[in-house]
């Protein structure tokens, strides 16, 4: 099976005893399967850039249902940064008369900046630590709430293939449990912030960037053009 049809029919964290995590009983299910976003959305191959996030949230997320109620067609074409309505998904950011979804705007910035005149889809793909929408809000969390530990079932899962298949120049993180997840796999010794590493991951060697919650645009710029000499 391809790497989109593993992740979409993926139950680790329910069936799997060694995988089994204690906030997998909030998931919310489609017919029997957690809901989730694609292993990547953007390039359907290889790539310039891969932005790593934690996971896609089950609220306020317009593509979510969509998605996941046509896996056949929609997932698919989410992967290729189409939402349901055929618009490129990391640049609209919300359906009609709906709340603008802002997360992914810093991203799309940095790569029109570095990139002028390109696709998104054409130089990046987005993937996430968790594939598995992850309730992050009330009325979700109770008393058995774990906060999202560094060994994702999902990442271990498919990482390595994910790497493979788009063959970064560089990886783009945002947030502590990434950080912990590829000090734990990847990289010996601490991971700081705002510091380049050179990785290996499946045979493939690739820089791990390493970012707090808030985009630093700047340092992010440097890096990657000192990495990539197409960069603008």
């Amino acid at each position: 099976m391809s790497l989109l049809d593993d992740v979409r029919t993926c139950r680790s964290c329910l069936d799997e005893p060694e995988h089994l995590e204690r906030f997998a009983k909030r998931f919310e299910l489609y017919a029997g399967y957690p809901k989730k976003f694609p292993p990547t959305i953007g390039a359907a191959g290889e790539a310039k850039l891969l932005f790593m996030g934690i996971s896609p949230r089950l609220s306020n997320n317009y593509v979510l249902d969509a998605a996941n109620e046509n896996m056949d067609g929609e997932f698919a074409k989410l992967s290729g940064n189409k939402d349901q309505f055929g618009r490129d998904y990391l640049k609209s950011y919300a359906a009609p008369d709906e709340p603008g979804e802002p997360h992914y705007r810093s991203y799309v910035a940095l790569i029109e900046q570095l990139y002028p005149g390109r696709a998104v889809e054409q130089v990046a793909a987005f993937t996430d630590l968790y594939h598995c929408a992850y309730p992050i809000k009330p009325p979700y969390f109770d008393s058995s709430y774990k906060p999202l530990p560094a060994n994702s079932p999902c990442a271990v899962k498919f990482f390595e293939r994910i790497i493979s298949q788009v063959r970064p120049l560089a990886v783009i993180t945002r947030g502590e449990p990434q950080t912990r997840f590829f000090k734990r796999y990847f990289v010996k010794g601490p991971v700081n912030y705002h510091t380049r590493y050179r990785i290996v991951v499946n045979e493939i060697e690739t820089v791990l960037l390493p970012l707090k919650w808030q985009m630093d645009q700047a340092w992010v710029l440097q890096m990657i053009r000192e990495i990539d000499p197409d960069a603008a």
